[in-house]
């Protein structure tokens, strides 16, 4: 996890899950984007492409990375720009405003403007900018899970189960995995030759997915205790009926997709920047 800490962090602010199908009902680009600002989700993508590139130049500076110093200077550049803020921000509006039902609207405008909509949301922004190692969060948040009284307890888990956030991490982590992986092989194919099935390449990588669903799962309660420790026992209840409304479960997995594209397509980019770089040098 030390390479991608930084990515995770982000991610379980980000990460909630695909609870309910996403009819197609496209809002206008303006509310989609003021509701992704309001929600703290636009700030917390940019957060991402940051992370992005620490967690890049984390791996490739490995004592058992095989990079040159150039050629890790390169890979940061490269995910520096596949990963840009605008770029995952731009690409998860366009999913967002594409899946976002206009009856949830004006529920969730009510829910984002009000006064603890706000707080949530500057908190999980504030959150987002700042953890740095998700394991120490963790740590931080296991000792308030455990001081906390029956109720918040309660609370903090059935938070976790109506956004599903250890399966939402696992998923978008997987799915970027998945989509670097292609992406690599795809470009690195010779020309003409029988593409590679994705299918092949998402059952390769497969056996990772129960490893990480079980370390997130013991993690996200602990995150979630982390992250809204300044939040009162009434305030996490009200929070938690939000996220179980139909508003709130259309919107999280609305989210969901959005920054799942958003990641996906910059992986893909990632990869063929890669691919084409390892082109050049045999040249």
């Amino acid at each position: 996890m030390t390479k991608i800490s930084r990515l995770i962090a982000c991610l379980s602010l980000v990460a909630v899950s695909l609870v309910s199908p996403v009819s197609l009902a496209q809002v206008d680009k303006a509310v989609a984007e003021t509701l992704m600002k309001q929600s703290g989700m636009w700030k917390q993508l940019e957060s991402a492409g940051p992370q992005m590139r620490e967690a890049f130049v984390a791996a490739a500076s490995a004592p058992e990375s095989k990079l040159s110093p150039d050629d890790g200077a390169r890979l940061a550049r490269a995910a520096e720009t596949a990963f840009a803020p605008s770029v995952l921000c731009q690409q998860a509006l366009v999913v967002v405003a594409e899946s976002l039902q206009p009856a949830n609207e004006p529920a969730l405008t009510k829910w984002f403007t009000s006064s603890l909509g706000k707080k949530i949301s500057e908190i999980e922004e504030r959150e987002s900018a700042a953890m740095t190692d998700p394991t120490e969060a963790g740590s931080a948040g296991e000792k308030k899970l455990l001081a906390a009284n029956p109720k918040r307890k309660a609370l903090i888990h059935s938070i976790v189960k109506a956004t599903r956030m250890a399966e939402s991490m696992t998923d978008l982590m997987m799915n970027m995995t998945n989509a670097l992986a292609y992406g690599i092989v795809l470009n690195a194919a010779v020309p003409g030759a029988l593409a590679p099935a994705l299918k092949d390449v998402m059952k390769a990588t497969e056996p990772q997915r129960k490893i990480m669903l079980d370390e997130m799962r013991g993690l996200a309660p602990k995150l979630t205790a982390h992250i809204y420790t300044e939040l009162t026992d009434a305030e996490l209840a009200a929070y938690d009926q939000f996220l179980r409304s139909p508003a709130g479960q259309h919107f999280t997995a609305v989210g969901v997709k959005g920054a799942d594209s958003a990641f996906v397509h910059a992986a893909v980019n990632f990869a063929k920047t890669i691919v084409e770089y390892a082109k050049q040098q045999k040249a």
